[in-house]
């Protein structure tokens, strides 16, 4: 599933803990969306603050076509995964952006997995 989302997006490289692409929802001069497997779902995050909606229709995707069938199993060193996804709520947050109700979905699950 991972490879569809890829094979859609431009200037893909493989980074720690997943892979950077230039955002399709808006000019990007440079890589700003961060891909990556969560255990439910593909997370994308634009650093430019595109909202998943928009980067899923600009692919076009609905944001739950990231969700994958069945829950994948996290291994030990996909653990920070939970780290990354809160602090970037947090710091979405912070700025005043409203979560989408599946951003909200996979926040959630991280502090409950963290903290559960």
């Amino acid at each position: 599933m991972i490879q569809l989302v890829l094979d859609r997006l431009s200037h893909v490289r493989k980074r720690t803990g997943g892979w950077q692409a230039r955002c399709p929802a808006h000019q990007d001069g440079g890589p700003s969306l961060s891909i990556s497997e969560g255990n439910r779902a593909i997370l994308m995050h634009c650093h430019a603050g595109c909202s998943i909606t928009d980067v899923c229709a600009a692919i076009g995707l609905h944001p739950k076509d990231l969700f994958y069938d069945a829950p994948r199993k996290i291994e030990k060193h996909e653990a920070d995964l939970d780290d990354y996804i809160i602090a970037i709520a947090k710091a979405d947050l912070g700025r005043g952006k409203t979560l989408t109700e599946d951003e909200q979905q996979l926040y959630m699950e991280a502090i409950r997995r963290k903290h559960g």
